[in-house]
């Protein structure tokens, strides 16, 4: 809140009193800025600061429940498991995607693997499955050319393109995983805008699939920008959210 400089003294009086009053309040607190009345859900909260190397659990009076550690920056999300582990999305390294990372309760590393290569790299979410596999949002590699030979506009496409990619991961041992499902964008096109080219077709009349030239922002490898995944275990479907 700022004050305005024409504030009389009785007024900024009262607003010292008022930040005092809510200061001891709020004393107890130890972690973040909360709302706590009857509509409140009555449970905890989880949740990583973005590139923070730490994750907090706290409940609804802001009071710190628990805490894990990380050598690694977060990028994305982190999920409490049922058995009380930790599921944390991370970067491999400054400025580099693709680490995922499970966590006993006391923060011991119980699973680290990192998809990140040439053509395929993990970003922003995961989904842990009820037969605790793991579902992974990438991206795969494409050439331009590729993507042009596909119907893309090549007005708006640069060197590469990057089409999302959903894996289900097997963890195996400490640090590895066997990919034993996958599902590729690149194989649900539709492009009306060259017709000499794959995938051309009326997009209307396709709503099964993912019209190639749909943009919003221009000539950006990251096409359709995925950022959330989700498992509805009584439908066996997957759900996405994409801002592309």
């Amino acid at each position: 809140m700022f004050e305005s400089p024409h504030a009389s003294r009785s007024s900024l009086l009262i607003a010292v009193v008022v930040l005092c009053v809510s200061g001891l309040a709020r004393a107890e607190q130890t972690v973040g800025l909360f709302l706590n009345d009857e509509a409140s859900f009555d449970g905890y909260t989880l949740f990583t600061p973005l590139s923070s190397t730490a994750t907090y659990l706290i409940n609804n009076e802001g009071k710190l429940v628990h805490s894990w550690s990380s050598q690694h920056n977060a990028f994305g999300t982190a999920y409490l498991l049922e058995n009380g582990d930790l599921l944390r999305v991370e970067r491999v390294d400054q400025g580099i995607l693709g680490r995922v990372e499970k966590y006993a309760w006391d923060s011991t590393v119980l699973w680290d693997v990192v998809y990140n290569d040439d053509e395929h790299m993990q970003h922003h979410d995961v989904e842990p499955l009820p037969n605790g596999n793991v579902l992974m949002i990438t991206w795969e590699v494409k050439t331009g050319l590729e993507a042009i030979e596909a119907g893309k506009n090549p007005a708006e496409v640069g060197a590469e393109f990057w089409p999302l990619r959903v894996i289900e991961v097997e963890p195996v041992g400490t640090s590895s995983g066997n990919i034993v499902w996958d599902w590729h964008a690149w194989d649900h096109l539709v492009q009306d805008f060259d017709p000499t080219k794959a995938n051309f077709g009326v997009v209307a009349d396709n709503p099964g699939l993912i019209n190639l030239n749909y943009w919003w922002w221009s000539t950006q490898e990251d096409w359709l920008h995925t950022n959330g995944i989700d498992y509805n275990e009584a439908l066996d479907q997957i759900v996405l959210s994409a801002t592309g």
